[in-house]
């Protein structure tokens, strides 16, 4: 991030990176972290692929025979036809999901929503800490949780169904969490956080 190929260009691949590099072009101020220009850069590498490393590409992200495996067995007994399968489990295939429509049911009356806030990210920290990101430890950690803050379990296991898949109904809470994955529950968990936190109830 400390470092610029010259002249105007901002798309390049790491040999011509490693062609042209010198330290005279590292720069010594801070680097900014940029998330727009991250994905606008992504876009560029995507869209330069061809059709057949596009769906390579997919293949290998979320379209894993091995991932698929792991949602089959959550999903099996909700759907009637095969066609309901991506509606159903389009959250497991999703970035950043939509909380307008379950916003509301992230909080109650009882608890004020900038701690409702404070105590999702506080299961979040406790996530960071786990060695293994199993369905077993994930609800341990969420029955410890709810105690130290003397929340009820049903507003809590809401909370958490809610920012995680951005849905009221989904499979069992935490075998859904476990096979999402770290990364993206704890993204998903922190973009709730601050959505609650700006909300006006």
């Amino acid at each position: 991030m400390g470092w610029s190929f010259g002249g105007e260009r901002e798309v390049f691949s790491v040999p011509e990176m490693i062609e042209v590099f010198s330290w005279q072009r590292m720069s010594l101020g801070g680097p900014v972290f940029n998330l727009e220009k991250l994905t606008w850069l992504n876009e560029q590498y995507l869209h330069q692929l061809s059709h057949e490393q596009l769906v390579d590409a997919l293949l290998g992200w979320r379209l894993r025979r091995d991932y698929l495996l792991k949602v089959a067995p959550l999903i099996r007994e909700r759907i009637r036809k095969l066609d309901e399968f991506i509606p159903a489990t389009e959250y497991f295939f999703a970035g950043d999901v939509d909380y307008r429509e379950v916003l509301g049911d992230m909080m109650w009356p009882e608890v004020a929503p900038g701690d409702i806030a404070k105590g999702l990210l506080a299961y979040v920290d406790r996530c960071e800490a786990l060695e293994a990101w199993d369905a077993t430890d994930l609800e341990t950690q969420a029955r410890e949780w709810t105690e130290q803050l003397g929340w009820k379990s049903k507003h809590a296991y809401m909370l958490l169904r809610c920012a995680a898949t951005g849905r009221k109904a989904s499979p069992p809470l935490f075998e859904t969490i476990a096979v999402l994955g770290k990364e993206m529950v704890r993204r998903r968990l922190r973009l709730a956080a601050d959505a609650i936190a700006k909300s006006k109830r």
